[in-house]
């Protein structure tokens, strides 16, 4: 049976078909695992093992079975694999629009993010695309929970900060990922000899919304029985800086952050005692938005243009 055939035949179950199931059906034969297919679309194990079930039953057929420890695909979905990237190679051209020319490209597009990282990773890849597209103008919003309920509600056209409150509905590509290093005063007694014993025993500041590093810490001293004594909390990582200067209070924050708050100010920056998992910063944008031409091509500059920087900050 030739190509054709195969497509008219997967077809005829198409027309009643979700795409979300569709792109559903493409992870797993694609993974042949439903947990690796989850995390390949950011959706829940639960979810995906509930879309392999109507899958089943929309084809008669269970597509994925078990072979001693693995699963494998039956015969009829390797027979719609077949087909399958026809389908969506088809149904990427409905999508794509016409030849894309930066220099007509025109109005706002709003950025949601930390003031560091705008500073520090975004300013050479705005002025490249300025150069490129000199209609297009860009607005940059201070990162906060409103972020994503605006991006979610198409106000904003992406959010570039760490992806833990992100909808998991939301397209998001990570950009880089940084250790967090302990920001004191350079007078502290624990300068030369903070410890996992000794940190809990000073004053934190802390961000005043949740956030992965300080959730992190809040579970080691709840695990270790400890208590962290929040003294400051403030709307912004840069704005704990100012209040460490002359002080005990030790400050959290992501390595580029925290080694440009020691530039000028008499503050030093150390790695954190505790083990805590990198910070992830990621590129998050509503679907809505995913195909549209300008978005598409401002979203690909700034991201490899990001990660240059970001790589040579590190280096």
């Amino acid at each position: 049976m030739g190509n054709n055939a195969y497509l008219s035949r997967l077809m005829s179950y198409i027309y009643n078909l979700d795409l979300n199931l569709l792109k559903s059906l493409q992870a797993l034969i694609q993974e042949q695992h439903v947990s690796h297919a989850a995390a390949k679309l950011n959706v829940s194990q639960p979810a995906m093992s509930q879309a392999l079930q109507k899958l089943r039953t929309h084809f008669e057929d269970p597509l994925l079975v078990r072979v001693g420890n693995e699963m494998e695909l039956t015969s009829r979905a390797k027979e719609i694999s077949q087909s399958l990237s026809v389908i969506f190679d088809e149904l990427e051209a409905l999508h794509t629009s016409h030849e894309f020319h930066p220099d007509l490209a025109k109005g706002t597009f709003r950025i949601d993010t930390h003031e560091y990282v705008a500073a520090s990773f975004l300013a050479e890849p705005i002025r490249r695309i300025r150069l490129l597209a000199p209609k297009l103008n860009f607005n940059f919003v201070m990162c906060s929970p409103e972020s994503f309920r605006d991006l979610d509600a198409g106000l904003s056209d992406m959010v570039i900060a760490n992806e833990r409150r992100a909808s998991l509905n939301f397209r998001r590509r990570p950009v880089f990922e940084e250790p967090i290093f302990c920001v004191l005063d350079e007078e502290h007694p624990a300068i030369d000899n903070l410890t996992v014993e000794n940190l809990f025993e000073y004053p934190h500041s802390r961000m005043s919304y949740s956030d992965s590093y300080c959730d992190q810490l809040d579970k080691y001293a709840r695990d270790n029985g400890l208590v962290r004594d929040i003294v400051t909390t403030t709307d912004n990582l840069q704005l704990q800086v100012p209040f460490i200067e002359g002080t005990r209070q030790i400050a959290f924050l992501p390595e580029t952050l925290a080694f440009q708050s020691v530039r000028h100010r008499p503050l030093k920056a150390i790695p954190c005692p505790v083990e805590l998992l990198k910070v992830r910063t990621s590129m998050m944008w509503n679907e809505l938005k995913h195909r549209d031409p300008v978005h598409k091509w401002v979203r690909q500059l700034l991201c490899d243009e990001t990660q240059k920087n970001w790589k040579s900050e590190a280096s």
